[in-house]
């Protein structure tokens, strides 16, 4: 076993939550005193609490998008203490706290909920453990690493956590939004890699569910972890997590493949799933509109790896696809690169993909993930993280193109995503010199066309991102069954109110 320099602080005895629950919510309502700061300020040290005016908070209270959102302080524990001790202020104090990550989350879910007064508690100084198990394929960690130090640590004893993502988020972000990624369709979420976590609970007593075990296999009865995995920052702060984590792939194979159609890309991937469904582990899709965008915003140090004539000659579709497999040798039989090859050929000649490009993943990764900032680039822009039965994934993409003449005429769409697992990353973008009334006008009329045609497609709104205000009026709309129980747990876990962006009341 490889063991950090870090330790995992002692559990504490668990203290029920619901015997402090006030019969009523409890709501928070104005920001916390200069006093009440103050004493923030002692419970946590030196530099630990940064206050506006005296301190530059903007990085930690602007999203990823570029989206501010005024914090009234922000907290950065150093451990499972730090964080107790945040808690408890803010009960006492009725003060409001929104869990920030990485800041990576493109719903506003890890800065506060504009028009409260809250604040931000930052993991980003929670790091101290990467503890990893080798015989047992576990790692575990403070939930302020981030996925690239957690896989540099992971490698050095060849293993990896398969999560593959644009952007480099936190153990703790990731596991409260329960992220996908590019190898969803081979590895599965961040849930299907969680055997345990520590919780601190927003009671009065800050309580520590002690959940943080290596166990594939424990059934005392309803697994209690599953309730913070996707929560989205609302129920409690996660500290820690215990990872399943997978061999590092021997050999690879990828390559870019162009299709006309949809019924192409869908028709090349139950090919793929038929003849080599052990190796494959990414079918990622770019449009044409994505592909452009990004050929205009290249990144440094990036190659295009295309000598097309001009944006006329580029694919409908293409499609980043890779195999995988964690024995080099690939059982005696042929290289991946040579499986895949006959996989393109056979749906070459039955008319499916019409073109191909190998190359190492170093080379065409980057090409996919910088798709997102390509498109941000281009003007302003709104972003909707859809995930539909793959079956009716190119219809109902043709029922939003349709959308943008009818509800947004100025917009432009483009998309990408995960199209493996049903994924789609739609993005609709306006001209920068459109009036801000006309622009704001058109996003609202195409975001409630949205999530009514998301809807009746038996999709989601919320594919891999989580909730967050950006999405929270289609969860109040389209999932009152699930808000409701969710507000029960809510009651329980956080009487007083004081966690999280998403009002679940």
């Amino acid at each position: 076993m490889h063991r950090s320099t870090g330790r995992l602080c002692r559990y504490h005895n668990v203290v029920a939550a619901a015997s402090s629950a006030p019969s009523a919510p409890d709501r928070p309502g104005s920001a916390p005193t200069p006093e009440a700061l103050s004493r923030l300020d002692e419970l946590l040290g030196p530099g630990q609490v940064l206050i506006p005016g005296r301190d530059d908070i903007i990085r930690y209270d602007t999203d990823v998008l570029g989206r501010r959102s005024p914090a009234c302080w922000v907290a950065r524990p150093n451990d499972l203490e730090d964080v107790r001790s945040i808690v408890r202020w803010a009960y006492a104090e009725r003060a409001e706290l929104v869990v920030q990550g990485a800041n990576t989350g493109p719903v506003l879910a890890g800065v506060p909920r504009a028009g409260r007064h809250q604040g931000i508690v930052s993991m980003e100084l929670c790091r101290s453990t990467i503890d990893v198990d080798v015989l047992n394929r576990t790692v575990t960690a403070s939930a302020g690493v981030d996925l690239a130090s957690l896989n540099d640590a992971l490698a050095r004893s060849g293993l990896t956590l398969p999560i593959d993502l644009g952007a480099n988020p936190s153990v703790g972000g990731m596991v409260a939004a329960n992220t996908g990624g590019a190898r969803l369709i081979r590895h599965g979420d961040v849930r299907r890699h969680v055997l345990g976590l520590e919780v601190v609970l927003p009671d009065a007593h800050a309580t520590v569910l002690p959940l943080l075990r290596r166990l594939r296999k424990d059934n005392r009865g309803p697994d209690l972890k599953h309730l913070f995995i996707g929560s989205s920052g609302t129920l409690g702060i996660i500290t820690a997590a215990v990872l399943a984590v997978d061999p590092l792939p021997r050999d690879v194979a990828t390559a870019l493949v162009a299709a006309n159609d949809g019924s192409g890309v869908l028709h090349f991937l139950t090919l793929l799933e038929a003849r080599a469904v052990e190796h494959l582990s990414a079918y990622e899709l770019l449009s044409r509109p994505t592909l452009e965008a990004i050929s205009r915003h290249l990144p440094s140090g990036i190659r295009w790896p295309f000598e097309f004539p001009g944006v006329p000659d580029l694919p409908p579709f293409l499609i980043l696809v890779e195999l995988s497999a964690s024995d080099s040798a690939h059982g005696g039989r042929q290289s991946l690169e040579d499986d895949l090859t006959t996989l393109i050929d056979q749906s070459a000649s039955r008319g499916w993909v019409a073109d191909a490009w190998f190359g190492r993943p170093t080379t065409l990764w980057p090409l996919r993930h910088a798709a997102i900032n390509a498109l941000h680039q281009e003007g302003p822009m709104v972003a909707f993280d859809l995930s539909v039965p793959r079956s009716q994934l190119f219809e109902t993409r043709d029922q939003i193109i349709a959308l943008v003449a009818d509800r947004a005429p100025h917009a432009r769409y483009a998309d990408f995503g995960h199209v493996g697992d049903g994924g789609l990353h739609s993005v609709f973008i306006w001209p920068r010199e459109l009036r801000v009334e006309r622009r704001l006008r058109e996003q609202e009329r195409l975001r409630e066309a949205m999530y009514e045609l998301i809807a009746a497609a038996d999709g989601t709104f919320s594919a891999e991102h989580g909730l967050g205000p950006e999405n929270e009026s289609a969860f109040r709309r389209y999932s009152p069954e699930i808000r409701h129980a969710q507000a029960a747990l809510k009651a329980l876990f956080d009487p007083r109110r004081i966690l999280g962006s998403v009002d679940l009341s």
